[in-house]
């Protein structure tokens, strides 16, 4: 029997493809673009005319989530659909987990609607998180560390754009 030994080579950052990124909604997309750059590819399958917390993913977006290298979730309730869903854990990153202690609960049940949608409530966790700009500072560095522990070698690189985010 042989054993055949490869040298080991290190492809510069600019070698390796972008990070597959899928988010649950546009203010962790627009974090994840501008912290990864050209390092990421984030993607939002929710269609435009939908808001995304009340959207459900047909199976072929299911899929599309699966298959990413990271998933990027809001936490406080947001995006209802993953609890219905197999995800893998290890690609998961709820970047409100930290703050989890600070969530707004909302009681009381008046119903609304804003539409076509049909009534609905707003009881529960204010899920709305990035509305609080510090918040939205821990939900980016959330993301940059999510991010630097996939790609260490470009850890630098997210510093920087997190710094400019922030």
């Amino acid at each position: 029997l042989f054993a055949v030994i490869l040298p080991c080579v290190a492809y510069p950052a600019s070698a390796v493809s972008p990070l597959n990124v899928y988010a649950v909604n546009y203010p962790l997309k627009y974090f994840a673009e501008r912290i990864g750059g050209n390092n990421v590819t984030v993607t939002l399958p929710v269609p435009a005319d939908v808001d995304p917390v009340y959207w459900t993913p047909r199976i072929a977006d299911i899929t599309a989530y699966q298959q990413a290298d990271l998933i990027l979730l809001n936490g406080a309730g947001y995006a209802k659909w993953i609890d219905r869903v197999s995800l893998p854990r290890r690609k998961l990153v709820d970047t409100s987990a930290a703050f989890r202690d600070r969530y707004i609960r909302v009681d009381g049940t008046v119903t609304h609607s804003h539409g076509p949608g049909g009534d609905h409530s707003h009881a529960g966790t204010a899920f709305t998180t990035w509305l609080d700009l510090t918040l939205a500072v821990e939900q980016a560095r959330a993301i940059a560390n999510a991010l630097v522990r996939l790609r260490p070698q470009q850890a630098a690189d997210f510093d920087h754009n997190l710094a400019a985010l922030e």
